[in-house]
């Protein structure tokens, strides 16, 4: 490997095989103007005897380096046959908001909103005070959804801190304008992170000088500093946002309410484009440690939960998807109240329910969903839609586990 470093008037060079450095560091005057480093590594054989990285491994790294470093040009040079190469560049000249709009492009409900902090804080009274710079870009879209953290360049897959700080404080911000703008229907529940994720695109990219990643991999951080600064700034900055733009406040507020629940009576198969099996339960429902086997039609798939905070947001969440037959072996494993139940696709003049058909202990539960573009949006209503039941809790599949339909008092 081969690194040259231009900077302060000086061009110093490594050399390194087999991991050591051959010759020392070798400094030289440089007149041009010109500063960087370039790496080159070539792996050894003898060493590396196994090399076969994907191409599309390098993409994806290169990538996201790329978005979390603004105007950074990032070339990859793939040698396809003898001498020849193709070649793919990565720049993001404004970092994450250009990547978030890229995320939205034209399906955005409100326009892509970048902000920036700097923070001095410490996690604990007994440890060092550090600095953190927060950058956080997002936008609302009623067909696109994405979450993505970002801390010292790294990708945290299952985010830590800065994903808890996001669930805090667009629920609480979203929340607070639904009460004081009386958007919410007599008897509905508060809205959940769950409402708000379905139509959020976010990128979080954040840099601190200390950093307490929760493994060797970095797929999380769970700095304390950096979770509480993440609040307060989101919370302030949501408030002004929504204050000085009450229209994107207004459409972002009707996307999180506009998923309406019916109960099913009649004749409604003969119009479906397809059904979908679905079955949920639980190995364990502490709520340190959760853990979730869920099959949705020709997938399966093991969600590991970590205790959520006192206002309902979790933690941490893992999420790994298995062979359909180790779910239906688990299932057998989980605690009372697995949730079975089929899903028909069942179009109606322009718009889609999902009719959930349920089984078990659910048995003779019939209930249709239909997701709207805002408040209101009309829609028809078919001869075997029936009662309403938006923001009833016992309608939640939650609260399906815990206490069946067949269990309830009629």
């Amino acid at each position: 490997m081969d690194v040259d470093i231009v900077r302060d008037g000086y061009h110093f060079s490594l050399h390194f095989e087999r991991g050591e450095n051959i010759g020392g560091l070798k400094k030289e005057p440089v007149t041009r103007r010109h500063t960087g480093t370039r790496t080159r590594w070539k792996p050894d054989l003898e060493v590396f005897t196994d090399i076969l990285v994907p191409d599309a491994w390098f993409h994806d790294v290169l990538k996201r380096q790329a978005v979390v470093n603004p105007n950074l040009l990032l070339v990859y040079r793939s040698e396809t046959e003898k001498g020849k190469f193709q070649t793919t560049e990565y720049r993001y000249e404004n970092g994450i908001a250009d990547y978030a709009n890229e995320i939205i492009a034209d399906q955005g409900l409100t326009p892509v909103q970048f902000w920036q902090t700097e923070r001095r804080g410490r996690d604990r009274e007994d440890k060092p005070e550090y600095k953190v710079k927060l950058s956080v870009a997002f936008a609302f879209s009623n067909t696109v959804q994405r979450l993505e953290y970002y801390h010292n360049s790294s990708y945290l897959e299952h985010g830590g801190s800065p994903d808890d700080a996001v669930k805090r404080a667009f629920v609480a911000q979203i929340d607070a304008f639904l009460r004081n703008n009386n958007r919410y229907t007599k008897n509905e529940s508060k809205i959940t992170f769950a409402d708000v994720q379905d139509c959020l695109v976010l990128v979080s990219s954040s840099f601190s000088t200390e950093a307490s990643y929760e493994n060797q991999t970095k797929k999380a951080i769970t700095n304390r500093f950096i979770y509480e600064a993440m609040v307060d700034f989101l919370k302030h900055q949501l408030e002004v946002y929504f204050t000085e733009n009450p229209d994107d406040a207004a459409r972002i507020a009707g996307q999180v309410l506009v998923e309406r629940k019916f109960l099913v009576s009649g004749d409604f198969r003969s119009a479906s484009a397809g059904v979908e099996r679905i079955v949920q339960g639980y190995l364990c429902s502490d709520p340190a440690r959760t853990v979730r086997v869920r099959i949705k039609g020709q997938r399966a798939f093991l969600t590991i939960k970590g205790r959520s905070t006192a206002d309902g947001l979790s933690r941490y969440e893992w999420e790994k998807e298995i062979q359909v037959a180790e779910a239906e072996e688990l299932l057998k494993l989980c605690e009372r109240g697995v949730i079975e139940k089929d899903r028909y696709m069942v179009p109606v003049q322009g718009h889609v329910f999902e009719v959930d058909v349920f089984y078990g202990e659910n048995e003779g539960l019939v209930m249709a969903e239909l997701e709207l573009s805002d408040e209101s949006e009309s829609f028809h209503r078919p001869e075997w839609l029936g009662d309403e039941v938006t923001g009833d809790l016992r309608y939640y599949n939650s609260m399906l586990g815990n206490k069946p339909y067949t269990k309830w008092n009629k």
